[in-house]
């Protein structure tokens, strides 16, 4: 785990780093393409300046002294006092055809001289043009004029340079800055990211942390939860919600093992004994015999009954359960049913029957799962309905749903076991069945497959209403599924 932990942080950290590191590594060339292109531009601007100024002079002196030697005489004094004023950096030479009419010096450029060593590769301008000359290692920038002095009906060539070595050693100031910033600051960024990873991950290892001492002995504990409002917050509270239904599983799983084994071993216990007291005595009555045989056959019942319906439950959660949906009338299903209820409460003094009934009431289902649901709850009407009570079934259709209500006149359900009346193998009152005349030994599973039945079928089940009247149990079925 440590080894995972410490290659997520790396791998945060290095997208980080690779990330900031493009960022910046295209904003430095950026800004330095633009400085460049910026500073280039300048120069050429002066240099095309210097050129076109030339340019106008030539023209005007010439036009003032009405002729080509007295106007580029006069050219050439105004091309030197331009040394001092408006351009001292580039050098400014003026040809007529090869020969060299006038020339101004340049603080940092190349001269005439060396200007007519590359004079032929000049000539053929057309207007402006930009040429970059090296010359013992040192590169010069030149802009190109051809002019036309219409007054002396001569063409000349303007020639203005200057070396580049100022703004190359300007570029490479900056070059070095961002050289040794960018790397600076990537640095920084992996040192920050790593911090920043490692404090961000800090909850999510304390989850994991907490989460590997979770077992089944200590399912209380729970996620620690920095910030609800952040994602870590959110999966915590996510993952502690899903602790808070695996304890409650577990908790009903250890209950329903508890109560499981107490429920076959009651069985089995008095089918023992009753077997064991019978054999000790070589000379039993007949009638004994069949009494003890009455009784393991009693508790056999029960035992199969209680296994049946952790069967069914064990299917019933497994999902692997296998329904038959038919089309049927449910109002004879529950006629039937009533019939059948009316047999337990006969034996009991109790009166089954039915209070109200809708006819054809048409529906498609498992016909026989429904008939166990209503003979769970007539059933378990009778077995909590003292002598002389009633148990009354009614089915009507209320909207879209068929609505069942099996309602006794017994005790009623005490207010703190009603919620849990549907628990498997909770009984509300677990001597009550034993103490009651009539009971029987119910084992807690009729109502919890009662509710997975209805559930099958998109439906409900629930207590209505429970008090010292009698109890209320309804169905709700939809018409349609």
């Amino acid at each position: 785990m440590t080894i995972m932990r410490s290659n997520l942080r790396l791998r945060l950290t290095l997208w980080y780093v690779v990330v900031l590191a493009a960022v910046l590594v295209a904003f430095s060339v950026g800004i330095y393409a633009l400085l460049s292109k910026s500073l280039h531009q300048r120069m050429e601007a002066g240099l095309r300046s210097a050129v076109d100024v030339t340019s106008l002079a030539l023209n005007h002196e010439t036009e003032e002294h009405l002729g080509r030697t007295e106007g580029e005489e006069n050219f050439r004094l105004v091309l030197n006092t331009m040394y001092e004023t408006s351009f001292p950096r580039p050098n400014i030479s003026v040809w007529r055809d090869t020969e060299l009419m006038a020339e101004k010096p340049g603080v940092a450029a190349l001269t005439a001289q060396t200007v007519a060593t590359h004079l032929a590769s000049l000539k053929d301008v057309n207007g402006y043009a930009y040429k970059t000359l090296e010359v013992k290692g040192l590169r010069y920038r030149l802009a190109v004029k051809s002019t036309w002095v219409a007054y002396s009906q001569t063409r000349y060539l303007i020639v203005s340079n200057e070396a580049l070595a100022p703004l190359e050693s300007e570029m490479r100031s900056v070059s070095e800055i961002l050289f040794g910033t960018v790397p600076a600051c990537i640095l920084l960024a992996a040192l920050g990211g790593y911090f920043l990873a490692r404090k961000s991950l800090a909850p999510v290892l304390g989850m994991a942390r907490t989460a590997d001492h979770i077992t089944s002995m200590n399912l209380d504990e729970r996620l620690p939860v920095q910030d609800s409002h952040d994602e870590l917050g959110l999966l915590a509270e996510s993952f502690n919600r899903v602790l808070d239904r695996l304890q409650e599983s577990f908790r009903q799983q250890r209950q329903f093992m508890a109560d499981a084994s107490h429920e076959l071993r009651t069985p089995m216990s008095v089918a023992l004994i009753a077997t064991q007291v019978s054999l000790e005595g070589s000379n039993k009555a007949q009638e004994a015999l069949v009494d003890t045989l009455e009784v393991v056959q009693a508790q056999m019942l029960r035992l199969r009954s209680v296994v049946e319906g952790m069967f069914t439950l064990a299917q019933a959660d497994s999902g692997v359960f296998q329904t038959t949906t038919t089309t049927f009338y449910l109002d004879e299903v529950l006629q039937e049913s009533v019939r059948a209820g009316k047999v337990l409460g006969t034996a009991r003094g109790i009166d089954v029957k039915v209070a109200q009934v809708s006819s054809e009431a048409e529906y498609s289902g498992d016909e026989g799962l429904l008939r166990q649901l209503l003979l769970i709850l007539i059933d378990n009407g009778v077995k909590y309905t003292g002598a002389d009570g009633q148990v009354q079934v009614s089915l009507v259709k209320a909207g879209g749903s068929y609505r069942i209500r099996v309602a006794d006149t017994g005790p009623g359900v005490a207010p703190a076991d009603q919620p849990y009346i549907f628990d498997r193998f909770y009984r509300a009152d677990k001597a009550r069945s034993r103490r009651q005349p009539g009971a029987g030994g119910g084992a807690g599973l009729g109502l919890a497959i009662g509710r997975w039945i209805t559930q099958l079928h998109a439906g409900r089940l629930y207590l209505e209403r429970s008090d010292s009247g009698g109890s209320v149990f309804c169905v709700e079925l939809p018409v349609s599924r």
